[in-house]
């Protein structure tokens, strides 16, 4: 399970946390048709402040006015689901390349149809024409987005998440914990 407190800025308060939680629980409805019981996860719930503080020793209490338990999956082969991915989407009918990238758009007057690629390995560019052209760039979607003629890639049009996940020794013995720097520049 995770744990984190709750406070009372409207971005981490108790009704905002709940609403995650359930969405969270919501989205994630299929999680437990799973045949292992074992890897069956239960959904988020909200903790008081006293229960908050008991799992977290030695917290500041101040501004704490409660926490929010929800529970998780760890993925350990990230590389084999997005091969699975792939090859899902080659079954059905895509075409899927390595070492591509796109350096440009296909556009008519009613919208995009493909994109101009290069291989890197090789320096051969060609065109890739597309019904449905999917901008899955991660971090460089902007990038990809500044290759189109009417958009600025200075200006970002995306704002990506500035919260991380970091691995360390066990705190606690059965909770992951979320924290708040001090520095929230």
């Amino acid at each position: 399970p995770c744990l984190i407190p709750t406070y009372r800025q409207l971005s981490r308060n108790k009704v905002l946390i709940a609403t995650a939680l359930r969405l969270n629980d919501w989205m994630s409805y299929d999680r437990n048709q799973l045949k292992d019981p074992q890897k069956h996860l239960s959904n988020g719930r909200l903790i008081s402040k006293a229960a908050c503080l008991a799992l977290l020793p030695g917290m500041s209490a101040d501004g704490i006015t409660g926490g929010a338990i929800w529970y998780d999956a760890q993925m350990y082969n990230s590389e084999r689901l997005l091969l699975s991915f792939i090859l899902s989407a080659a079954e059905a009918g895509a075409q899927v390349a390595n070492y591509v990238e796109v350096i440009g758009f296909l556009q008519d007057e009613k919208g995009i149809k493909g994109v101009k690629a290069i291989d890197v390995l090789t320096g051969e560019t060609f065109d890739i024409q597309a019904k449905l052209v999917v901008n899955s760039a991660g971090a460089w979607v902007d990038t990809v987005l500044g290759l189109l003629n009417s958009r600025s890639s200075t200006r970002p049009t995306f704002h990506h998440s500035t919260a991380i996940n970091l691995v360390t020794r066990q705190i606690l013995p059965e909770y992951a914990i979320g924290v708040l720097s001090q520095d929230t520049s």
